[in-house]
């Protein structure tokens, strides 16, 4: 089980959306350089109390935007799930993007 520290949260990736068009064009990678992508928070750090208490979004079950390339890539040994750590504070240095409703 991975466990966040500090200021960070615990991210399960969802499955990218396929790069291929109704009409059969497939996008190329190097099209999107700034990609953008969802996923579930799983676990937070020891900081959500103080998330809390500010009234941060931040919970277990909230769907997030990030960066593709932000944040620490962990596997978890056990399950070979692939999860991202993303760093979250209060001011403009986040990981996350945005949280989604």
């Amino acid at each position: 089980m991975i466990i966040p520290r500090g200021r960070t949260i615990l991210v399960k990736p969802d499955p990218e959306q396929d790069r291929v068009s109704e009409s059969g064009i497939v996008t190329p990678d190097s099209v999107e350089l700034e990609r953008k992508a969802i996923g579930t928070v799983i676990a937070l750090s020891s900081w959500r109390k103080l998330w809390a208490f500010f009234g941060s979004p931040v919970r277990v079950g909230a769907k997030v935007l990030y960066g593709v390339y932000v944040g620490e890539s962990a596997v978890d040994t056990k399950t070979k799930e692939e999860f991202k750590l993303l760093y979250v504070s209060f001011n403009k240095d986040n990981e996350v993007l945005a949280f989604i409703r």
